[in-house]
């Protein structure tokens, strides 16, 4: 090496010619801090960049992120850590490799697809996005995305470039979604649009193949008793276990749905005949009425079931489903827990109750219900012991019962309505015949279904006592035996323990006609039972309907009881009733419900001489 020729690692430094070579002390001190300064920079870029690439690191990781690129000026493929972290597979794994195509990383369904994607990009440059699932090495299933771009320079194609991204979470999530929109969340059944799809697609196929296709309706009965008194948690253990009985149904084609709070259907195709209806619909009450085990408590529920079919008609899912509502609430009109099927009949009597409903809530507002009082006397000394409070409606037609309209009472807001305003109006009166020094008695008022199911009537009933500054012998609380319909004696026991604790007397009214009667009064705190007038209106014409009566009068007393005799019309009635040790009775026989006023005037006016005069 010459003198004049200075070489470092590679990089030929030739002095100016004309120039001494020769650096002085400070020329060459100044170099060497140049020289210096220059490392230092070039370090602290090499340490921030490091830095960068940690930070992209980490947050491909979060992101579950890898990246890829191919330079085409030496077609140089690279990865990034995140797609080997993508894949499970460590540095040494080479993905250039045609052995280890990253190919056979996706599952044989989705590799044409992604393959395809690849080679599209390949040859129109044009960017790309796929999803796809993937195994990794390490045999986990994943849903991945990947995607590709391009760089240009000058108008060349200089880079391919792209990210690979772990997309299960995303992917799980919109499955998710998917799935509240078309399936129940609480008890995974099928959701009413789902159920219109499916009866579409059904209804379709039946008209060319005059196949049968049946939709049952099905709403719980007893179930909001359920709900209110147990809470939440046993009314949400009640849907699913219904649910999974529904779907268990060994019906052949079928698709279950929830379409309400307590409400089901299930479509059933290709069934033979109208008898194979009956029969499912037996199955489905069977299913939904036995016992349902919850924190060693029994929860029973039962259903109204109503049936549609059609046979290849053109009929749209909405008809269908229509005719099924109908025929559901038809069934529950006529005693619950049974099952219904459409009739062309029920068309008018749906629109006949709706008219009536809306007559019901305009009169209502407009004060034209009133109560009526008809009198309750001791068979054995004549006295008036009381009178009870019965629902009347003053009609354009005239007076009208609750028999002539008590299919407008499973209205829920109206049956509420008019349980209140009977309330409230018997309370008015009874305050009003003490203020007038009248000896009534007490005053019996009747509580329905609808209202038993509500936790504060209690409450209700107590403060409008209060408010009033009744004493309590002066209420006597009527529960209609068909409150045992709900199958839940929760909300009647709190009632009658709510009573019993502030003095009020309970009444078990029409025992006798139902399953409850016997079931429950043993546990039910009650002070009197009112015999039925389907057994007064037999006594002394067969000796089975006088032995019944007979039986009732000796449980009555054993339990320390009182005892009404309702409908009593004859004096061989009442003749009969006094030798069994009935202790009251009311009926035609002692006096018609009148209105407030005229009840009082007949009272005043010796109504009780003419009794003994009949007695």
């Amino acid at each position: 090496m010459s003198g004049q020729d200075v070489r470092c690692e590679n990089i030929a430094i030739v002095p100016n010619e004309g120039h001494d070579p020769a650096l002085s002390d400070n020329e060459a001190g100044t170099l060497h801090e140049q020289i210096d300064g220059l490392r230092r920079e070039l370090a602290a870029e090499r340490a921030l960049a490091a830095r960068h690439k940690r930070m992209l690191n980490s947050a491909s990781r979060l992101a579950k992120l890898g990246s890829w690129e191919l330079d085409l000026a030496t077609m140089d493929y690279v990865w990034s850590d995140g797609m080997f972290d993508l894949h499970e597979v460590d540095s040494s794994f080479d993905y250039r490799d045609p052995v280890n195509n990253v190919d056979r990383f996706y599952f044989p369904a989705d590799r044409a697809r992604v393959h395809n994607a690849v080679q599209a990009f390949r040859q129109d440059n044009r960017p790309f996005a796929v999803e796809a699932r993937m195994r990794t090495a390490q045999g986990n299933e994943r849903w991945s995305r990947l995607t590709g771009e391009v760089e240009y320079e000058d108008g060349l194609l200089v880079r391919r470039f792209g990210v690979k991204q772990d997309i299960t979470a995303e992917k799980t999530m919109l499955d998710r979604v998917a799935r509240l929109a078309r399936l129940d969340d609480l008890t995974g059944l099928s959701k009413r649009s789902v159920l219109i799809e499916h009866l579409t697609s059904l209804i379709g196929a039946a008209d060319i193949a005059r196949r049968r296709v049946a939709l049952f309706f099905i709403d719980l009965d007893g179930f909001k008793a359920v709900n209110d008194s147990r809470g939440h948690e046993a009314g949400d253990t009640c849907l699913i276990r219904i649910a999974r009985r529904l779907r268990s149904l060994p019906i052949g084609r079928k698709l279950v749905a929830r379409i309400g709070g307590d409400e089901f259907a299930i479509a059933v195709d290709g069934l033979d005949n109208a008898s194979e209806q009956t029969r499912i619909a037996k199955v489905i009450l069977h299913e939904i009425s036995r016992n349902i085990r919850w924190r060693g408590e029994t929860l029973s529920v039962g259903a109204s079931v109503g049936v549609a079919s059609t046979l290849g008609e053109a009929l749209d899912p909405e008809a269908l489903m229509r005719e099924a509502d109908l025929a559901m609430y038809a069934a529950k009109a006529a005693g619950r827990n049974r099952a219904v099927s459409y009739t062309s009949d029920l068309d008018a009597e749906t629109d006949a109750r709706k008219q009536l409903a809306a007559e019901a809530f305009r009169d209502l507002a407009s004060n034209r219900f009133c109560l009526h009082y008809q009198p309750k006397i001791n068979l054995h000394d004549s006295s008036l012991t009381g009178f009870e409070a019965l629902l009347r409606w003053d009609h354009d037609d005239g007076i009208r019962t609750p028999g002539s309209f008590r299919a407008v009472l499973d209205h829920p807001d109206l049956s509420m309505r008019l349980g209140k305003f009977v309330l409230n109006e018997a309370l008015d009166q009874a305050r009003a015949w003490l203020d007038a020094g009248f000896q009534f008695g007490h005053i019996s008022i009747n509580i329905g279904a609808g209202q038993i199911a509500d936790p504060t009537l209690p409450q209700s009933i107590l403060l409008g006592i209060a408010r009033r500054q009744l004493p309590p012998s002066a209420i006597v609380i009527e529960v209609t035996e068909d409150v045992f319909l709900t199958r839940d004696p929760g909300p009647v026991h709190a009632l009658c323990e709510a009573m019993k604790n502030h003095g009020i007397s309970v009444s078990l009214d029409d025992f006798g006609t139902g399953f409850a009667s016997l079931t429950h009064l043993r546990t039910l705190p009650v002070d009197e039972l009112k015999i039925d007038r389907s057994f007064v209106s037999r006594l002394g014409q067969d000796h089975v309907t006088t032995a019944i009566v007979k039986a009732i009068a000796g449980l009555a007393r054993d339990l320390g009881h009182k005892i009404v005799a309702e409908g009593v019309e004859t004096q061989n009635q009442a003749q009969i009733l006094r030798e069994l040790a009935c202790d009251h009775a009311q009926g035609y026989l002692f006096g018609r419900p009148l209105p407030a006023g005229a009840a009082q005037k007949a009272a005043s006016h010796g109504w009780e001489k003419e009794w003994l005069k009949r007695a």
